[in-house]
């Protein structure tokens, strides 16, 4: 599931309407002109995509006034939901929709490796569960099982979508569990595409920099910027790892190493699920979980699944018996 109702904010910079990027002194005229134009070019194109899927209708894009966004939220610490190294999460609230609650995610760092200064403020729905991290570092407690799966389910589900429902294939590319936000039902909510790329149409890779984060992106990629489908595919199977071992992928390498290599993901598996699916005859399915994320983190690309195969299997497992 993506994030599809409140989407893009491109805030307003002095009289200008329109998506505001300021240059970079780190980066030649030239380069930074080309990623600013590709920027807005594939911003340009995903939205006419959305526009003809939607048929004019119901469209999930919404642009707010830089006015609009300061009346949703005072941007105080009280309204802090979450923050990264380039951004903070707040509470916010639209009076003119009922006084509905969202999210707004305000960029406050430059992005050099991207070539973007300044990024809009983005508006997304309100994730009533928070975001997956916190969940897997047990900052929010333990999830049941049947919810790991839906949520393992639905991530696949959205990045099989991303390559294969446009015209060029999109690739997350730095999928981790601080991009996935849960709503009251344990809905996925994927955010995070500012590192997405396309595939052009006819090709199968693209060569970009390399900015995945540490422990998260696939060999291939931190080798040499060769981005494909399966990069994507790595990157779920570590998350899919960190679902099931309830702890961060850098505590599981931890445990790998110290265990000399010969550890296997059932000697880690969150005890919390062993007994849950002990005690409701759910053990074949914890085993193929298990089977796939390890088929999805092999380091051979050629070696992993597809990511509609993913999708596929894990809507299998999910709704057997």
């Amino acid at each position: 599931m993506l994030y599809n109702k409140f989407i893009c904010v491109a805030v307003q910079k002095k009289k200008k309407k329109m998506l505001y990027m300021k240059k970079l002194k780190c980066w030649p005229n030239q380069e930074k002109k080309k990623c600013e134009n590709n920027f807005i070019r594939n911003g340009s194109l995903l939205q006419e995509e959305l526009i003809s899927f939607c048929k004019g209708k119901n469209l999930p894009i919404h642009v707010f006034s830089a006015k609009q966004v300061k009346k949703m939220s005072d941007f105080s610490l009280s309204q802090l939901l979450e923050e990264d190294a380039h951004f903070r999460i707040y509470r916010g609230t639209i009076e003119d929709d009922g006084n509905r609650t969202v999210s707004i995610k305000k960029y406050f760092s430059t992005i050099t490796y991207v070539g973007i200064q300044e990024f809009p403020v983005i508006v997304y729905e309100f994730p009533d569960q928070g975001c997956l991290r916190n969940y897997v570092y047990r900052d929010e407690g333990t999830l049941l099982w049947k919810h790991r799966l839906k949520i393992a389910s639905e991530i696949s589900y959205a990045l099989a979508y991303l390559q294969n429902g446009f015209h060029r294939p999109v690739i997350f590319r730095n999928l981790s569990s601080k991009d996935v936000f849960l709503d009251k039902d344990y809905v996925v909510k994927l955010t995070g595409f500012y590192f997405s790329v396309s595939i052009p149409e006819g090709e199968v890779h693209v060569n970009d920099a390399v900015v995945s984060t540490i422990g998260y992106g696939a060999p291939e990629y931190m080798a040499s910027g060769r981005l494909t489908a399966k990069t994507d595919v790595y990157c779920f199977g570590l998350l899919l790892l960190e679902l099931l071992a309830g702890c961060s992928r850098f505590k599981l390498l931890g445990m790998i190493r110290d265990h000399n290599q010969s550890i296997e993901i059932s000697m880690v598996v969150d005890p919390a699920i062993s007994t849950q699916v002990e005690e409701n005859g759910k053990q074949q399915q914890l085993n193929d979980v298990i089977k796939l994320a390890l088929r999805c983190s092999v380091s051979n690309e050629d070696d992993r699944p597809s990511m509609i195969d993913v999708a596929t299997q894990l809507k299998k497992i999910l709704h057997s018996i």
